[in-house]
């Protein structure tokens, strides 16, 4: 799944003559990347305080980081353009599967406390029930 979505990937940014970035906004592009990758970031910190399986995440997340570095630092990039955009769906692919992991614990999260919260209801309700029960009974 991931070969085919790389193919496509790959085959949109040669087959697209689009380009995304003009030289002067390659600053607030920049930051742009920053932030993104600083949010992801934090998803991924949230994803390891909750004991969550993120080793494909972090993985990818290096990969990216690492071709963020050599497009801020770098300036001897052949095709400039192109390692923007492929820099772009790779982050793009990042925050969507970090916000997919985050938000699929936030619901794990909820459900173990609604399946707390029902379990003392209901053995509080059965206690009641007892006393009530044997209260009858004398």
């Amino acid at each position: 799944m991931i070969r085919k979505f790389m193919i496509i990937v790959l085959m949109s940014v040669f087959f697209s003559g689009i380009p995304i970035l003009s030289q002067g906004v390659i600053s607030n592009d920049i930051q742009s990347f920053e932030k993104r990758l600083k949010a992801v970031d934090e998803s991924i910190n949230y994803l390891k305080n909750k004991n969550i399986d993120i080793n494909d995440i972090l993985t990818e997340y290096a990969e990216t980081e690492r071709l963020f570095r050599e497009v801020k630092y770098t300036s001897e990039l052949k095709d400039y353009d192109m390692t923007i955009r492929f820099l772009s769906q790779k982050t793009s692919f990042l925050e969507e599967k970090t916000l997919e992991r985050v938000s699929l614990a936030k619901r794990m999260d909820l459900m173990y406390i609604l399946m707390v919260s029902m379990g003392l209801i209901i053995i509080l309700a059965m206690a009641l029930y007892s006393i009530y029960k044997y209260s009858r009974r004398k």
